[in-house]
């Protein structure tokens, strides 16, 4: 493929024999997406698709690190590495206006709304949100965007569509690899997931999870990771599957547990009898904060939440770094290390 360029003439796709006109005829084909890597030439050069010539120009050398560069790279990344997988199933991010004119990022598989002070994502579709490795890719895009973009006074609000908040990971991809590879993916899902709970619980801002359907496994070690868990009575359990079918714990997932179910009982029901615990009976256990009558009041709670803990406008390093003073245990085996913080209005 040739590299684009804002001289107005026809960049060619070689290997699919496609052309596009230049945006600087104001045709707006330089969007049109390659059928394989659904990427626009622009996308998988610069990370974006231009909207003008000046998007194009050399950027000067300041001698300066950006951290939104250093995170563009990274996406950049991204796309050229899914670029080169056929048939694989894409979560690059998308740019566009609710019919509220309110700025949101939708991927593949979850959405990444603002709302004032409020970061809502969303775990989008009917489907059971499983953690495979394109859904947590995604999430830890969004989460990188999040932390990009706090201020003082943000929340996060994390949901899930449909009947699952999360049913964990993504175990029939694993098996699809053959008893031979099962391991070796389940290991890459293990693995990718930790970053993402290590984000969490070093966020800059109060986080909320609102479950409004089954979390189960990685699905419910994700609701657990947020300072906040709110739940649905009428639908939904919590439920660690891993005695059921077979696995152990990753590491990380007792220390999160260890750190969040302080009752000894609660935890014994929950890693060694698999229970299925209910929202009332999660209360009561202390594993969620409250329990809600339907999923539309269990996310209107949450937003609520959210906006009151936005409303004391902490500062977001100083609000992260108590976090992870709570849960040294935690943070150890997540990697994460402690610092001094002196917020500015000192």
């Amino acid at each position: 493929m040739n590299r684009p360029t804002a001289t107005g003439q026809t960049v060619r796709n070689q290997s699919r024999g496609s052309s596009f006109r230049c945006f600087k005829c104001g045709d707006p084909s330089h969007r049109f997406k390659n059928q394989t890597t659904q990427c626009s030439p622009f996308e998988i050069v610069y990370g974006q698709n231009p909207n003008g010539v000046l998007d194009l120009a050399p950027i000067p050398n300041l001698g300066k690190i950006s951290g939104k560069a250093e995170d563009l790279a990274e996406h950049i990344k991204s796309i050229h590495e899914q670029s080169k997988s056929p048939g694989k199933s894409f979560a690059i991010q998308k740019h566009d206006l609710t019919d509220h004119g309110v700025a949101r990022t939708v991927a593949t598989m979850c959405s990444l709304e603002k709302r004032g002070n409020i970061f809502l994502l969303t775990l989008t579709g009917d489907g059971e949100h499983r953690l495979n490795p394109d859904l947590i890719h995604s999430v830890r895009s969004i989460l990188r965007q999040v932390r990009a973009e706090a201020t003082r006074g943000s929340a996060l609000v994390t949901i899930g569509e449909g009947k699952f908040f999360s049913n964990g990971f993504d175990l029939a991809w694993a098996q699809a690899a053959g008893s031979a590879g099962f391991l070796d993916r389940l290991h890459h899902m293990v693995e990718s997931f930790k970053p993402i709970v290590a984000d969490l619980i070093s966020l800059p801002m109060p986080t909320v999870a609102a479950v409004t359907g089954h979390a189960a496994a990685a699905g419910f070690m994700l609701a657990l990771s947020h300072d906040y868990v709110l739940m649905r009575k009428d639908r939904g359990v919590l439920y660690m599957s891993e005695i059921d079918i077979g696995l152990t714990f990753p590491d990380y997932f007792m220390a999160i547990m260890r750190s969040k179910i302080a009752s000894r009982i609660a935890r014994r029901d929950v890693v060694l009898r698999a229970a299925k615990v209910k929202a009332e009976e999660a209360v009561k256990m202390e594993i969620i904060d409250s329990a809600h009558d339907s999923a539309a009041e269990t996310v209107e709670a949450a937003l609520r939440l959210g906006e009151q803990l936005a409303g004391r406008k902490w500062d977001g390093e100083v609000y992260a770094e108590i976090r992870k003073a709570s849960f040294p245990e935690a943070c150890e085996v997540l990697g994460l290390v402690g610092k001094a913080v002196i917020a500015s209005r000192l």
